[in-house]
């Protein structure tokens, strides 16, 4: 495993319950330049916007970012993403960090330690999980939960609460992942999966493929995906009310 790492931003113009959300525009910049700057703020050997939109590539590399134009055809952001480093030549033990375009808040500090357990371990595929701090928050279908092994690999994803319903048996898993390149190639030439199509989670592709998936255990982390108005909106307020 390479001992640094990369920041790769899948960002689509398509979405379908805020049109073009990555280029609303806050405070004077456009959503996915918040997310852009935000990844710059970690410890990323180079961060690069991967979209299939001519809006969205212009208004990373007007800013001095670097961006990268992909084919419309993609279904997911991690075939965005492969297309990307498959281009780039990219060795497999390159360490990628799959960033969402529509989390800005995501803590930089959180960005590198999972970089670091990759690192540390010479893990090739993992993610971030967090407790659920209440059963109202379990029972959100918006909120991805996860199960772990006792060794702390995930064992289950769902969007609905999982074995005995516990929140102690449930973990709020955090979309962000980090894997070797030769792995995100690996996993993204496989086929999807009846349980991905059902639920709608990519994650479960690799645990149908007997993928190993490590999990990093944070304490917290209180960023969100603005996949509504209302999202901007709150999105809006709390940089008014750190100002």
């Amino acid at each position: 495993m390479a001992r640094s790492f990369s920041i790769v931003i899948p960002a689509r113009l398509a979405s379908t319950r805020l049109p073009e959300k990555l280029l609303k525009v806050v405070k004077g910049k456009p959503l996915i330049q918040w997310t852009w700057e935000n990844a710059l703020k970690t410890k990323a050997a180079n961060v690069t916007v991967v979209t299939d939109s001519k809006e969205i590539f212009t208004a990373i590399h007007s800013k001095g970012g670097q961006s990268f134009m992909t084919a419309e055809h993609h279904e997911t952001g991690t075939d965005r993403i492969n297309e990307y480093i498959t281009e780039a030549n990219l060795s497999d033990d390159e360490l990628i960090i799959n960033l969402q375009g529509d989390e800005p808040l995501l803590s930089p500090d959180l960005v590198n330690d999972l970089a670091d357990f990759m690192i540390d371990n010479n893990f090739n595929f993992s993610t971030l999980c967090k407790p659920f701090e209440s059963d109202e928050e379990l029972k959100d279908i918006n909120k991805v939960k996860v199960q772990l092994s006792e060794d702390q690999k995930a064992v289950a994803f769902s969007r609905e609460p999982l074995g005995n319903l516990s929140v102690k048996q449930n973990f709020h898993h955090i979309g962000v992942y980090g894997y070797s390149a030769g792995m995100l190639t690996y996993f993204a030439g496989l086929e999807q999966t009846k349980n991905e199509k059902r639920e709608k989670l990519e994650q479960l592709r690799a645990l149908d493929n007997n993928l190993d998936i490590h999990v990093l255990k944070i304490d917290e982390c209180r960023s969100f995906g603005i996949d509504t108005l209302e999202d901007l909106n709150k999105f809006e307020g709390l940089l008014t009310n750190e100002n």
